[in-house]
């Protein structure tokens, strides 16, 4: 029982971490987006960019949410391990996509991690579904 809380207190520190971090990074995104981006992009280009910016936010706050859910369980939680780094893949290509499609306008990134996405939001809510006892 204590190799299982010890467990997850370690995975609600990291998640905690990431969150934190993407947080950040997505706060610095949408500021860099309108004050240095703002006369250098097209207004489709910055649309895009702060996007990427406020879906950063809404996984981070999601990660949040993890380390919240394993802070308060009892028991191993694999599952809302495993839809927490899937989460955190999924900033990583969708936000990732985003900004770079908007700086370089190379199309080929609207295709980039398109189901990859999709699969790692469908693993997390699924992930999160078996997580309920």
């Amino acid at each position: 029982m204590k190799l299982m809380f010890e467990n997850n207190l370690m995975m609600t520190r990291i998640f905690l971490a990431i969150a934190s971090i993407f947080g950040a990074l997505a706060v610095a995104a949408g500021a860099f987006a309108s004050h240095a981006l703002k006369d250098r992009l097209t207004e489709k280009a910055l649309s895009i960019f702060e996007t990427g910016a406020r879906y950063q936010m809404y996984h981070a706050l999601a990660l949040l949410m993890v380390a919240l859910l394993l802070s308060r369980a009892e028991a191993s939680q694999t599952f809302i391990v495993a839809g927490g780094w899937a989460f955190v893949v999924g900033i990583a290509i969708f936000s990732g996509r985003l900004y770079a499609l908007s700086l370089t306008g190379i199309k080929w990134f609207i295709c980039l991690g398109l189901c990859n996405c999709r699969l790692n939001i469908v693993i997390s809510l699924v992930s999160f579904i078996l997580s309920i006892n």
